[in-house]
């Protein structure tokens, strides 16, 4: 894929009407929609012989770094030979869908800052609650930062349930091969690879 492919690669998407009707469906404006296309991978035997590739959907609306709002879900599937968009979907995700127990803190809106105040709280300097979650951190010169002791409140019964004793942010795991449709494709090239 050249620079000029991947470019126009970014535009394909807008001429597919099912496209559009799923950015808007988002309530996401034309000009705060951002598209990425990412590296080739196999995609499944309807695109065996073709050149494709995946773009990712995000929100500029007021990021300085669109790459920190994907839209989860919009994706699209763009054929690097005609420029045509060959399948345009994603899922409707809505966090008001999701049962809640009631146990939990709510989570006030988040971004670089808090405008609602803070939805979390440090305990004795190190020790971070913040909604359902509960863990230590510890800074460390050698192994970046340790999260250590992570709970989770369970929703059903309400009791705090270990997930992790130690954790290691240099050791984090990305899912870019997770097989759901919306993120297996996801091949970054980082710079341990």
């Amino acid at each position: 894929m050249t620079m000029e492919e991947m470019n126009l690669a970014t535009f394909a998407p807008l001429k597919d009407p099912q496209f559009n009707v799923s950015f808007r469906r988002r309530h996401v404006e034309l000009g705060d929609l951002a598209r990425l296309p990412l590296s080739a991978v196999w995609y499944g035997r309807e695109e065996a012989g073709k050149r494709v590739i995946r773009a990712q959907c995000y929100s500029a609306k007021d990021a300085a770094n669109f790459c920190m709002r994907p839209i989860e879900g919009l994706t699209a599937l763009v054929d690097l030979d005609t420029m045509r968009t060959l399948w345009a979907e994603g899922t409707n995700y809505r966090a008001g869908t999701q049962r809640d127990s009631g146990r939990n803190r709510k989570l006030n809106p988040i971004s670089l800052e808090q405008p609602k105040g803070l939805s979390f709280k440090v305990v004795d300097g190190h020790q971070v609650k913040w909604g359902a979650w509960e863990f230590h951190l510890k800074p460390d010169t050698r192994a970046g930062v340790i999260v250590s002791q992570a709970s989770f409140r369970d929703p059903d019964t309400g009791e705090l349930r270990r997930v992790m004793y130690k954790g290691f942010t240099s050791e984090l795991l990305v899912p870019y091969m997770d097989p759901t449709d919306a993120w297996y494709f996801k091949t970054y090239i980082d710079a341990g690879e």
